[in-house]
């Protein structure tokens, strides 16, 4: 193939990229000086999203858009999820989880208020916080996650259970 109809071929392929507005693709790639990917906008399946790596070329940071909403991924230097943020139906949601990927504390405002549930490293409930419209609630769970003792407060005034290890209330208060 000559010079000229490769130039030819290539003029070809850029103008079937363009739309007249910009370049099309399904990918993109933002690479540095060594060569290592740094940056990926891309289309998956899922929706678009970008990826964002640090100077090793692992992941540390992921924006999207998928059918239930956009998100936003941090991960550590090990590859670990540390935190999320997403905008779905139910409403946002802030997730912190430790060094194993596991959820930890999850940060919600649905349709009933705010909530904010904190788990311990076997993903079992312990600590639930509500501010609903009806008045605001904390929860306490044993360690198998069975609800031990909640406080609230309600148009009536506090009130305040305490239960067994197998959820049944053994002591209330209005």
């Amino acid at each position: 193939m000559t010079t000229e109809e490769r130039l030819d071929k290539l003029e070809r392929e850029l103008a079937a990229m363009k739309d007249g507005t910009g370049i099309r693709a399904t990918r993109f790639s933002l690479v540095d000086q060594q060569g290592r990917e740094r940056a990926a906008l891309q289309m998956s399946p899922f929706g678009p999203g970008l990826i964002l790596a640090d100077e090793k070329g692992k992941p540390r940071a992921g924006l999207g858009l998928c059918k239930d909403g956009p998100f936003l991924s941090l991960l550590d230097s090990d590859g670990s999820l540390r935190a999320t943020v997403d905008v779905s139906e139910g409403g946002p949601t802030l997730g912190l989880f430790d060094h194993n990927s596991k959820a930890l504390a999850m940060l919600r405002v649905g349709k009933e208020g705010p909530g904010l549930l904190l788990g311990d490293e076997n993903r079992k409930p312990r600590a639930m916080l509500r501010a609903f419209k009806d008045g605001p609630a904390l929860v306490l769970a044993d360690e198998n996650g069975v609800s031990r003792a909640g406080l609230a407060l309600t148009e009536e005034g506090p009130g305040l259970r305490l239960a067994d290890e197998k959820g049944r209330i053994t002591w209330s208060a209005p």
